[in-house]
């Protein structure tokens, strides 16, 4: 990991269920701003209700509790701004300006390795700022075939970036108490 300044993204993540038609619009809008800002936004869409046995995550209950999610669909855009029951290209584009403009406290690199059933997370990161962090790490999976309601096609209808679970401990993560700006930490997940 080299010193800062860090390269930005900004986080989405975009609390859904299938049978919600707000859901698709918004994905609608969200995947167009992924387009617009290639490699500038990281997006993860944790399904929340226990009905939905396509994607329903063990711990969205408890991320949706954290972050006081009051409905679907709900956005948070780097954990700092929400948005609920629809969101715009334009609302979307003012959260990314807002994003870079904060710059990035730190810098992750992570790499996995693949043994048979069981996943090795690495993750290396470092700040610019002395202070205290969480670390999350989630596994996610796109492209899974299900239902949304709101969707016309006569094709299947696939879900993108559909958080599966949450490796590391609790939905807040890891705590990494008085991080030093500009020394390396690193930290290891077995999935």
């Amino acid at each position: 990991i080299s010193p800062a300044p860090f390269y930005k993204r900004m986080n989405i993540i975009k609390f859904t269920v299938t049978w919600c038609s707000p859901c698709y619009s918004m994905d609608l809008v969200i995947h167009s701003s992924l387009n617009t800002h290639p490699d500038r936004i990281e997006y993860i869409s944790p399904h929340g209700d226990l009905r939905d046995d396509m994607a329903v995550v063990p711990d969205c209950q408890e991320l949706e509790i954290a972050f006081d999610v009051p409905g679907y669909p709900t956005c948070l855009f780097d954990l700092a701004d929400k948005a609920s029951g629809g969101v715009s290209v334009t609302k979307i584009n003012q959260a990314m300006t807002e994003s870079m403009a904060r710059g990035a406290a730190s810098g992750i690199k992570a790499s996995s390795t693949l043994s048979g059933r069981t996943a090795t997370v690495n993750i290396d990161f470092m700040s610019s700022i002395d202070s205290d962090y969480n670390l999350v790490v989630m596994f996610m999976v796109d492209d899974v075939p299900g239902t949304q309601n709101g969707y016309e096609g006569t094709d299947t209808y696939y879900h993108h970036a559909v958080l599966r679970n949450i490796i590391t401990p609790g939905v807040r993560g890891d705590f990494f108490e008085g991080v030093v700006a500009g020394q390396e930490n690193s930290a290891e997940y077995t999935y």
